[in-house]
This record gives C-alpha cells, sequence and structure tokens, in this order.
C-alpha cells in the first residue's frame, strides 16, 4: 500500500493493497493469485488497461504543461 497509488488504482481490481510490514496478508495474497488463475488474468488485464489510460503521453505532456506554466506564471508575478 504505497501512498498515491490508490488513487489510481482499485484495491481487489487490478491487484491487491497490502498494508506496510504485513508478511502475512502479503503472503495470503500472493498464494490466492497462485491458486486462481482466472482471478490473476482478469487482474492483469485490468491494469494493463488502466495502465494505459491513465499514464498516455497526452496526458503526461498536459500535466507537465500545467505544472511548468503555474510555475512561470508565478515567476512573472
Amino acid at each position: 500500500d504505497v501512498p498515491g497509488v490508490n488513487e489510481l488504482f482499485t484495491d481487489g481490481v487490478e491487484g491487491y493493497f497490502v498494508p506496510d510490514n504485513d508478511a502475512a496478508d502479503a503472503a495470503a495474497r500472493v498464494l490466492e493469485l497462485l491458486d486462481r488463475p482466472e482471478l490473476r488474468a482478469r487482474m492483469g488485464h485490468a491494469g494493463r488497461v488502466t495502465a494505459a489510460q491513465q499514464f498516455t503521453l497526452e496526458r503526461l505532456g498536459r500535466e507537465m504543461h500545467e505544472v511548468y506554466g503555474g510555475l512561470l506564471n508565478d515567476q512573472a508575478r
């Protein structure tokens, strides 16, 4: 469970969020995925779809333009 990831992905859809330092929960999730190939395939597919939608070059360019444009506007004042 890394900060910011839960804003991009949904627990149980593209994968699982596991609490920090909870090796037992992480192991249980890995074993579940090993035992359930259909779940593993569904989550993998969902992760690829979400990543393709969230991390486009167009979005990166737009967000960089907003950040740098805001910085330039702040300096111009």
